[in-house]
């Protein structure tokens, strides 16, 4: 219960913080519907999946890739039944959390050392990867991205992030200006993500609608966890805020979500 204690505690002291303003977005072209998948598609991506296992899954990674000709056709049919209805199966939205330690030297007998890192089916991963290429070429098409954000996007990493920074920096001090930098560290990112801003700034600023933003809403809604340790579980704990940790689509909304710190006032540099 540390975990969800501790989220508790964080939502609770940020509760009278104003809504963040979102600034909205017009894009040439909306993500009113997720395009539908092949067979093809979905045999490539079961094909590149790590081969991790997760305890509810009912069969093994290997296993389903051994029988792809059959699941490929199987699971195609699935990923396009959700996404065309706009609903995320609820057999799909329970997480198997462990807690990791954050780093080797930390102390393994603080709690506050670890992580809780989500393991989930094999087939939630597979749909979350479909709706996270599409939403990603949707975002890229339209420039919906900050320029200067760094994490989770492709050709972009914590080094370009830190030679943006060193350059404004260099640039500033080379015209005589005062320069300050501030670093934050969020405090359980993605345990405390908001599912109402989240999907208000689906539409407002990335322009989800219909029934791509009916899939989203559905995906974030009545979701529960159970944490596990080597010798025990614990019984399913429903949530009511986060992302899963450790989630294909969850590093994509976080950064979704984190877009306003853009618009803050003096405007934020760099974002990694």
């Amino acid at each position: 219960m540390h975990f969800i204690g501790k989220v508790d505690k964080i939502r609770a002291n940020t509760a009278s913080a104003p809504h963040p303003c979102v600034v909205d977005r017009q894009c040439a072209s909306g993500l009113s519907t997720f395009q539908l998948v092949t067979t093809g598609d979905i045999r490539r991506l079961i094909l590149r999946t790590p081969c991790k296992y997760c305890d509810l899954d009912p069969a093994p990674t290997w296993l389903v890739k051994r029988a792809i000709d059959v699941l490929a056709l199987v699971t195609a049919a699935v990923c396009n039944a959700s996404l065309q209805s706009g609903y995320f199966p609820q057999s799909q939205k329970l997480a198997r959390v462990t807690a990791r330690l954050k780093k080797p030297s930390m102390d393994p007998d603080d709690l506050n050392s670890f992580r809780p890192i989500s393991n989930l089916t094999f087939l939630s991963k597979i749909m979350e990867r479909v709706v996270t290429k599409q939403f990603t070429s949707h975002a890229a098409l339209n420039g919906l991205f900050p320029e200067r954000q760094s994490a989770y996007r492709q050709f972009h990493s914590t080094e370009s992030a830190v030679l943006a920074l060193h350059n404004d920096i260099v640039s500033a001090i080379d015209q005589g200006e005062v320069t300050g930098l501030v670093l934050l560290n969020l405090s359980s990112a993605f345990d405390t993500v908001d599912h109402a801003s989240l999907l208000s700034i689906l539409e407002s600023r990335f322009s989800v609608t219909g029934q791509s933003l009916a899939w989203f809403h559905s995906y974030l809604m009545d979701r529960a966890q159970m944490f596990t340790t080597k010798s025990s579980r614990a019984f399913p704990i429903p949530l009511t805020s986060g992302i899963p940790q450790g989630s294909g689509l969850g590093p994509t909304m976080f950064i979704s979500y984190t877009t306003p710190i853009f618009h803050a006032h003096p405007p934020i540099s760099s974002v990694g």
